[in-house]
């Protein structure tokens, strides 16, 4: 039941991306609607990343772990990856407002994945 809440909240948030660009203009929605801009991005991006996440640890663990009695337990929970897709979401987001305020270079790529990988540092010891 849940994974059918985080698809329908992805598909839902795709749709409504959609229709927001092709129905306004950026002047025309002020700061609020490029608000709403990203947070559809990150909304997007989370449902993708808890998506892949989850489907290729599922995928690795069929693979690899077949023959083992307890390769469910080789598994990643649905909410394990909601956390680990939801700080790796943050990236690209993070890389549009960079470029958008034009202030994109090597060192916030650098710093950018330095903090992602600090945050999924941060999400597998709460896991421990």
């Amino acid at each position: 039941m849940p994974f059918r809440i985080i698809f329908a909240l992805g598909v839902f948030a795709t749709f409504f991306l959609v229709y927001y660009i092709n129905s306004t203009t950026p002047a025309n929605a002020g700061p609020l609607g490029v608000l709403l801009v990203f947070i559809l991005i990150y909304i997007i991006t989370t449902v993708l990343a808890t998506l892949l996440l989850l489907g290729v640890n599922h995928l690795i663990a069929r693979l690899f772990y077949f023959d083992r009695p307890d390769a469910y337990k080789q598994k990643m929970s649905l909410k394990k990856s909601y956390y680990y897709g939801s700080v790796l979401a943050f990236a690209p987001l993070i890389l549009i407002s960079l470029q958008s305020v034009g202030r994109t270079s090597i060192w916030g790529v650098i710093a950018v994945f330095v903090l992602v990988i600090l945050g999924v540092i941060y999400v597998s010891r709460q896991f421990k």
